[in-house]
């Protein structure tokens, strides 16, 4: 079985509120508690920013920069957004904690506070240990369009529900346009609910991951 060699990986979390909270924009409050949330990330008032320049008020932003701006977590009116890229091993086990955290911080700044959805996603440029993303993908699929060209391999999306979770789990494979000859993978799980447990949903979705790939023949 191939195993795959990570060589770019990043985790993007959006957890979308249920309503637009206006109260909490431009609030020194919640600069304040936003900053006491991340203070043990070594987050400075430095890594905080405004992005107030468009005149759309979806587009404004209040951005704490984290792990020596190897992250990013976003608040918006209707949503809040994080990025995490370049992360250390050390850092890995902290990423759910962060995301519990501004959960905290929002639910205490406003009483009927709550979240409609919440969307991880883990995307990675593979290199394979053996043979090429055109061999493995073509082994996954034989369907082609005749009359364009030679078929390189399709990428594919697989979806599934899981009803017990309220949980929908999305993987797509396809040809990484970073690591030459290499694989892109990306596992999604979108949760509506709107108390979730960080660490454990993390870890779940990661193995989910892992198993998911195993059916296809791939070993992390």
């Amino acid at each position: 079985m191939p195993k795959l060699i990570p060589q770019q990986v990043q985790i993007n979390y959006i957890g979308l509120f249920s309503k637009p909270i206006f109260s909490l924009w431009n609030q020194g409050g919640t600069l304040e508690k936003l900053f006491t949330a991340f203070q043990q990330y070594n987050v400075s008032i430095g890594d905080m920013r405004y992005d107030v320049s468009s005149p759309n008020f979806a587009d404004a932003t209040l951005t704490v920069h984290l792990f020596n701006f190897s992250g990013s977590y976003k608040y918006k009116l209707d949503r809040v957004e994080a990025v995490f890229q370049d992360y250390t091993e050390e850092q890995f086990p902290i990423i759910p904690d962060v995301l519990r955290n501004g959960d905290e911080c929002f639910r205490s700044l406003v009483s009927d506070f709550s979240f409609q959805t919440h969307l991880f996603t883990h995307a990675s440029h593979n290199e394979l240990s053996e043979g090429t993303s055109k061999g493995f993908l073509q082994g996954l699929s034989n369907v082609d369009v005749p009359g364009i060209g030679l078929n390189q391999g399709n990428g594919i999306t697989f979806h599934w529900d899981i009803p017990e979770r309220n949980w929908r789990f999305q993987l797509a494979i396809d040809h990484s346009t970073y690591v030459n000859n290499g694989v892109f993978l990306q596992f999604l799980v979108r949760l509506s609910d709107d108390r979730i447990d960080y660490v454990d949903t993390f870890q779940d979705s990661l193995a989910l991951g892992r198993n998911a790939l195993a059916g296809i023949g791939l070993e992390v």
